[in-house]
């Protein structure tokens, strides 16, 4: 009885401890399936944060792509990424997206203008914009390659008419110069240049509008942000579209921060342009 008694014991205790062993393994299978789970959600929701942060800037993109087909042939040549945007490409899709670019085209495009030089070697179309009703426009001191006096022509975005012009001044000190249309007139002007920048920090966004293409083309807007500034420049970080020199660059309440003054290499799309400080400083005249 005694020897049976043992055994007794003995299988009862085998069997509590398979019996704790099974519920063992069941309750850490399910810790195991909720944090397969629980990755399985956060790997879902940065998937689908990814997704939805190129897909507004998408739709921000698309409603310019209406607008401007030009800018939309641009921007087709750069493609969205989808699930991985690197760190860059990601802040430069949440600047861009801020930036009302239908608007700033529209209130801005017609005081655009190609401007050409006379007698200069070979004439090469820049960008340029009006500055006053009365005919005044703004370009780079580098697209002129010419003197204050010097014969100019100049013809605005939309229209098929070439203006005689002379330049009134070119800056000394930045790679600004002066244009005046011969004939009187009222002309169209760009809505306002920033007096303060405020709104052209590192990471703000800005959109330019120019004649990348020269000649017949259209204006073409590039978009991007802020990515150095300095007393002498400013340095954009752009996402889509070309720029030539002479252009505007625009803050994202429309008005002018900068004059574009050149670019690096097309595959890093960065562009250098001249700041609201010395473009108000210059527009002040001596």
């Amino acid at each position: 009885m005694t020897v049976s008694r043992r055994g007794s014991v003995a299988v009862r205790a085998v069997l509590l401890l398979v019996a704790a062993a099974i519920v063992a393994i069941g309750v850490g299978a399910r810790a195991w399936q909720r944090r397969a789970a629980a990755r399985a959600r956060e790997q879902v929701a940065r998937r689908i944060g990814s997704d939805s942060a190129a897909a507004t800037l998408q739709r921000a993109i698309a409603a310019m792509q209406s607008r401007d087909t030009v800018f939309a042939a641009a921007l087709s040549k750069r493609v969205l990424p989808a699930g991985s945007a690197t760190l860059v490409q990601a802040r430069i899709q949440r600047a861009v997206t801020s930036v009302p670019f239908a608007s700033i085209h529209d209130r801005n495009v017609d005081a655009l203008a190609l401007v050409s030089t006379e007698g200069v070697g070979t004439p090469l179309p820049g960008t340029a914009f009006g500055v006053s009703p009365e005919g005044r426009l703004m370009t780079s001191r580098h697209v002129l390659q010419a003197a204050a006096g010097a014969r100019v022509r100049v013809r605005y975005a939309g229209t098929n008419v070439w203006l005689p012009a002379r330049v009134l001044r070119v800056s000394d000190t930045a790679d600004l110069a002066l244009i005046q249309v011969d004939a009187r007139g009222r002309y169209p002007a760009i809505v306002g240049v920033s007096h303060n920048g405020m709104l052209a920090r590192v990471g703000a966004p800005v959109a330019s509008i120019g004649f990348a293409a020269g000649g017949d083309a259209r204006p073409t807007m590039t978009a991007g942000m802020v990515s150095a500034l300095g007393a002498d420049l400013l340095q954009i970080q752009a996402y889509a579209g070309e720029s030539s020199s002479g252009s505007p660059v625009f803050d994202a309440r429309g008005d002018v921060v900068g004059v574009v003054a050149g670019s690096a290499t097309a595959g890093e799309r960065v562009l250098f342009a001249v700041p609201w400080g010395r473009v108000t400083e210059f527009l002040k005249g001596p």
